[in-house]
């Protein structure tokens, strides 16, 4: 359980994980993260990563033969969590973790990628939907939202 006041997140687009993973982990311990948000993590479902012993790590690997993506979550092992089920997305790669606070209320955190070079007819046709699906499942909680979304557009 968490008290809402003390809660320390991170973001990291880390362009690859396995190599960092220690020095992650001592990023986390030292700056007192509870969550971080790990974005083109590169990791593909053979590659191990090293735990460590006040962490859980959950991981959505990129199952295609392109190089890159991936997403995952590490939550402290103190914070009443679980991993949510996958929602499928077509264009976002996504993985999300509920977290318990001790006033009851359920905090959703999502690490997200959109991969670069995606065409606009696919984010025309799919963010929307993929956004949509977390939205709509989640409106109920506070969610948030962190990751790569690959906005270079100068409107964006």
């Amino acid at each position: 359980m968490i008290n809402d006041k003390s809660l320390n997140l991170l973001h990291w687009n880390c362009n690859s994980l396995q190599p960092k993973i220690h020095e992650l982990y001592h990023f986390l311990t030292t700056n007192n993260i509870n969550i971080a948000c790990i974005s083109e993590t590169y990791l593909k479902s053979e590659i191990k990563i090293d735990n460590h012993p006040m962490f859980n790590c959950f991981r959505k690997d990129r199952v295609d033969t392109k190089r890159g993506g991936g997403v995952a979550i590490l939550v402290s092992n103190t914070l009443k969590h679980q991993l949510l089920p996958d929602l499928n997305m077509k264009l976002i790669e996504c993985i999300g973790i509920k977290i318990y606070s001790e006033n009851g209320k359920k905090l959703v955190f999502f690490s997200i990628y959109i991969p670069g070079g995606t065409k606009s007819c696919e984010i025309k046709d799919h963010f929307i939907n993929d956004i949509h699906k977390i939205t709509s499942k989640f409106r109920r909680c506070t969610y948030f939202i962190a990751g790569d979304f690959n906005a270079k557009h100068r409107s964006w």
